[in-house]
């Protein structure tokens, strides 16, 4: 896991638990989060890559949710190049898959897809108001070249959690 000590202001990172750690509990994989744009991102990229390097010694597979958040240098966090730089970024640093955010059609998420040469999975993201809305994101994504979702809260919350899953 990863510690944040000012859990708006994104100025202090560090790895509390090791590969070593996930195995022990009997993990399938390694989940890590990268911030880009902050002053914390090069801290971060230096721990996914250096989990990465763990992972890949005890054959454990590594999601980075890369996310762009607004600064200087990222005037839109939401913007489709932006998250394609982020997910691109996870990639070189040695993440197997990719977590991050639907950008909102099938051909701006198709941009983040078509940068980065790893699976991509889309986050659930703040609660859709609809079944039908959280489907609808779905097909999007998966039009788009995603490999999968993510979700918690558009799943547990739903009327109909089982329904959702199939």
């Amino acid at each position: 896991s990863l510690y944040r000590e000012d859990w708006l202001a994104y100025t202090e990172w560090d790895l509390l638990h090791s590969v070593e750690d996930a195995l022990m509990v009997g993990a399938d994989a390694v989940v890590l989060m990268a911030f880009i744009g902050i002053p914390v991102e090069l801290k971060t990229l230096k721990i996914v890559a250096s989990v990465a390097s763990e992972c890949m010694r005890a054959n454990l597979p590594l999601l980075v949710e890369a996310l762009p958040c607004q600064s200087e240098r990222i005037p839109d966090a939401k913007d489709p190049l932006a998250m394609a730089s982020a997910a691109r970024l996870a990639f070189e640093h040695g993440a197997d898959y990719i977590k991050t955010y639907y950008t909102g059609s099938p051909e701006s998420f198709g941009v983040v897809v078509e940068n980065c040469p790893v699976p991509c999975l889309i986050a659930g993201g703040p609660r859709m108001n609809s079944a039908e809305e959280t489907l609808h994101v779905v097909a999007g994504a998966m039009e788009a070249g995603a490999t999968g979702v993510v979700f918690g809260r558009n799943i547990w919350q739903s009327k109909n959690p089982a329904g959702m899953v199939r």
